[in-house]
């Protein structure tokens, strides 16, 4: 089974991101060593962590780089299990055994997007009481978020 392409490029670009400080600056070490240092440890953990990541992590962040990259080649942009075989089975059983109800996957899924209405509705008229008025809910509580006087 190979995921959709948009979850591989994005484990892609974390793995990039991991392996793109040498060995000794990279986050892996340094919060091995910050740790170390709050807690007074005593020992080079900064030259054997980084020897460690440079020898061992490294290489093998590489190996499944590479592995992910081949993966590529062959990931549609499809993410559901509808397009395995016996998909719909699959999700029905994984709904019964996750949520122990026997309701259809569509039917649960009609029940959170009124949920999301309900929710919406609410927190509209919060944010408006508020004097939030402009864009959407989401927008709005983002906004909210970035604001210290909400914070």
């Amino acid at each position: 089974m190979i995921p959709p392409d948009f979850s591989l490029a994005a484990a892609l670009a974390q793995m990039q991101l991991l392996l793109a400080p040498a060995a000794d600056k990279g986050s892996l070490t340094q919060s091995l060593v910050t740790r170390a240092q709050d807690k007074h440890l005593p020992g080079d953990y900064a030259g054997r962590a980084s020897g460690i990541v440079r020898d061992r992590v490294y290489p093998a962040l590489e190996r499944q780089m590479s592995l992910v990259a081949e993966m590529q080649k062959h990931a549609t942009h499809d993410a559901g299990v509808w397009r395995l075989p016996n998909g719909e089975a699959f999700y029905q059983a994984s709904l019964k055994i996750r949520t122990t109800t026997s309701e259809s996957a569509e039917r649960i899924h009609r029940l959170g997007l009124d949920l999301i209405k309900q929710h919406e509705g609410t927190l509209d008229t919060l944010l408006r009481k508020q004097g939030m008025m402009q864009g959407t809910v989401g927008a709005r509580l983002a906004a909210m978020f970035k604001d210290p006087k909400y914070i």
